[in-house]
């Protein structure tokens, strides 16, 4: 169990650590022009959600195999979203930070994009996650 534990969700707890520290910083903003900044921090929204959508769907996968394919994109898409509301929740208490729904749609993108890609991954090598189980015993 222990092992387990480490293996499948001790990363989905650091990544979560690394998304709220960056969250807890007072003012993220690089040296670009606007544009330029703009779509360098919305495309880390995108890629800080992706990573954690890809890291639930692999200790979901483990932990509930028999739920099935579908059942665990749900809840790692639901679990991420919920987790960047909570992100922007935070940031309310965070001096030169503020709330954003913008930035909950696209980390909402980030986790869906994760999903979609797990799921056609899964569906093109004719895996299910029963079988990735079987493979991890």
């Amino acid at each position: 169990m222990k092992k387990v534990f480490l293996k499948y969700w001790l990363p989905v707890i650091i990544w979560a650590s690394v998304i709220f520290y960056f969250s807890h910083q007072p003012y993220l903003k690089s040296d670009l022009p606007g544009a330029w900044d703009f779509a360098l921090r919305k495309t880390a929204h995108v890629t800080e959600y992706f990573i954690l959508c890809l890291l639930l769907l692999r200790a979901l996968g483990q932990q509930g195999a028999q739920a099935g394919l579908k059942q665990a994109i749900f809840w790692a898409v639901a679990l991420s979203i919920l987790y960047a509301v909570s992100d922007e929740f935070h940031q309310s208490f965070i001096a030169g930070r503020q709330p954003a729904l913008r930035d909950i749609g696209f980390d909402s993108l980030g986790a869906l994009l994760a999903a979609g890609l797990y799921y056609l991954t899964k569906k093109r090598d004719g895996n299910t996650l029963s079988e990735d189980k079987k493979m991890v015993k």
